[in-house]
């Protein structure tokens, strides 16, 4: 039996489920039969982080013009990288007032909007370090 084969093998018996699930014996596991409760190894830690900043970049890509994230100047970009990685595509979307402000390249006003909010409550220490460089 090749590598290939073997492998398929193990993913027909296993399955490939996206979302944790609790196999037969109640251990939480994901992918193709990944014991969760053994942890991740720094590869996987490190490989999911890349995965999420590339889908936090992407949604970015679909909120601004192209012409405006390039002419962000980089901390300011690493901002909203940031904002979108812990809130998801749909949570940032709702800061319209700070987008329209970050449209308009007035980062004061974005700093102020992105203060004003719910988010900003709930992760006052992230928020205020955030909206301090973007207003920079």
């Amino acid at each position: 039996m090749t590598e290939q084969e073997g492998r398929d093998m193990i993913k027909r018996h296993e399955g490939v489920r996206f979302l944790p699930y609790r196999d037969h014996l109640g251990i939480l596991t994901i992918g193709i039969g990944h014991n969760l409760s053994e942890g991740l190894t720094p590869q996987m830690v490190k490989f999911i982080f890349d995965e999420d900043v590339k889908i936090a970049k992407t949604e970015l890509c679909r909120v601004f013009p192209a012409d405006i994230l390039n002419c962000l100047p980089s901390a300011k970009y690493w901002v909203l990288v940031d904002m979108m990685f812990q809130l998801g595509a749909s949570k940032f979307r709702s800061f319209r007032k700070m987008i329209r402000a970050i449209n308009k390249l007035d980062y004061k006003t974005a700093a102020k909007e992105m203060l004003n909010s719910r988010w900003a409550r709930q992760s006052p220490l992230r928020a205020r370090e955030l909206a301090s460089i973007m207003e920079e």
